[in-house]
């Protein structure tokens, strides 16, 4: 059959417009295209005549391959509306879609990144209306976002009295944005610390009795009010400590604080009967009673009394006299320092009793602790007559106690008579 010019050029015509139209004797036709919201948001989904194809990264875009010709583009959010509410697919290149409306940025809530202080207020002074308490705090988001939430605190209301001292800890219930969710119910909290002014300090030492020299652990116990124990008070502080009496000397010492309650280790000193101990910075004082007894035996003093006699003496590191001539085997060795020489003439004696040694070098008795040595009549007093009668000068008399393996020495200016 043959067909005529002018079916010939209808024909024609309607393929032209078929491959106009995309889609005709060779197949439709598809663009390599770009998607993009604007400003980034991440998790856009994107659809293609309704079928959903791709989600948007992180820069808020993605690509689609061989995407049909007319194909329509729509972009979905929750939250989000977008100005261009479909857009028809006419060639290759970027597709941008710009967004109208925003929630705002859409989480969990993981933590809370803000720390809150101590709020510190003196007792009767602060109702909780007029507390600093944070409006807002900085959480942490399931994809580690910080962003600020509000914070509601009237349920901890019941919770804090400002007329009784003492460390409140109030909760406080996270208020979410839109878009912000807090799935595991997490709050924040905060102490509050009621302070009362101290006024006094318990001092308490180990109910025992101390030698001198030994070292005491002291316990200081802030307090106020009606001798309530004070637990709010951390900080380093410097006390003055004093044994006995006014007049006895101040030690200064630097003593930590926590929860109100510092430990102190001094030495013991002598004669103590009380140990009294202030709070410089806040002039605060207390004291406690210990009994302190001399410790082991560290000087020996030696004093001419009387006629030439002299006078021992033993004391512990403090300068407390020590009564301890009872020992048994207790000797006391008498020489004399002469011209540069260290001992010449030396000889010793027993002290165990208030008669002369066997050999009557001296002469030693016992008068409340102490021991007196006596020349008049011994040997000793005949060695140095012959000696050193004749000097005008004293001799430098040298005294050694000795008690097993200590020794205690002492040295005396000595006149010998001279007849």
């Amino acid at each position: 059959m043959l067909f005529n010019k002018e079916r010939l050029t209808l024909i024609a015509l309607t393929l032209v417009a078929l491959l106009l139209a995309g889609c005709g004797l060779f197949g439709s036709k598809s663009y390599d295209i770009v998607v993009r919201i604007d400003p980034p948001v991440e998790g856009v989904k994107i659809f293609v005549d309704g079928v959903h194809e791709a989600t948007t990264e992180a820069d808020g875009q993605v690509e689609l391959n061989n995407v049909k010709a007319n194909a329509k583009l729509t972009a979905e959010l929750e939250g989000y509306t977008f100005k261009q509410k479909e857009q028809k697919v006419t060639k290759a290149g970027e597709y941008v879609f710009e967004i109208e409306t925003s929630p705002g940025r859409k989480g969990a809530i993981v933590g809370v990144k803000t720390v809150l202080e101590d709020i510190k207020v003196s007792v009767g002074e602060t109702p909780f209306e007029d507390l600093p308490l944070p409006s807002t705090v900085e959480v942490v988001l399931d994809d580690d976002e910080e962003v600020e939430v509000a914070v509601d605190w009237t349920a901890a209301v019941k919770d804090y009295s400002y007329k009784t001292a003492r460390v409140y800890e109030l909760e406080g219930v996270l208020v979410p944005g839109e878009g912000i969710t807090n799935p595991d119910n997490i709050t924040v909290k905060v102490k509050v610390v009621v302070d009362a002014e101290p006024t006094m300090i318990k001092v308490e030492a180990d109910d025992r009795t101390y030698k001198s020299g030994e070292t005491i652990s002291l316990t200081l116990t802030l307090q106020y009010g009606d001798a309530k124990t004070l637990y709010t008070y951390n900080e380093t502080s410097v006390v003055e400590v004093r044994f006995g009496t006014e007049e006895a000397p101040v030690y200064n010492r630097l003593v930590t604080f926590v929860d109100g309650v510092g430990t102190l280790d001094v030495d013991a000193w002598k004669a103590a009967s009380t140990v009294t101990v202030k709070l410089k910075d806040v002039v605060l004082e207390g004291s406690a009673s210990i009994t302190v007894e001399p410790g082991d035996p560290e000087i020996l003093e030696a004093t001419i009394v009387g006629s030439n006699d002299i006078e021992l003496t033993l004391q512990d590191k403090f300068e407390q006299t020590v009564t301890w001539f009872e020992a048994e085997n207790m000797k006391v060795q008498l020489a004399v320092k002469d011209e540069g020489e260290e001992a010449v003439g030396g000889s010793s004696t027993s002290v165990t009793g208030a008669s002369p040694d066997w050999d009557g070098v001296a002469f030693v008795s016992f008068v409340e602790g102490k021991a007196t040595i006596e020349f008049d009549g011994s040997l000793y007093q005949t060695w140095l007559h012959e000696k050193y009668g004749a000097k005008t000068d004293p001799v430098k008399l040298i005294i050694t106690l000795v008690v097993d393996e200590k020794k205690l020495t002492a040295e005396v200016d000595y006149k010998v008579p001279s007849s």
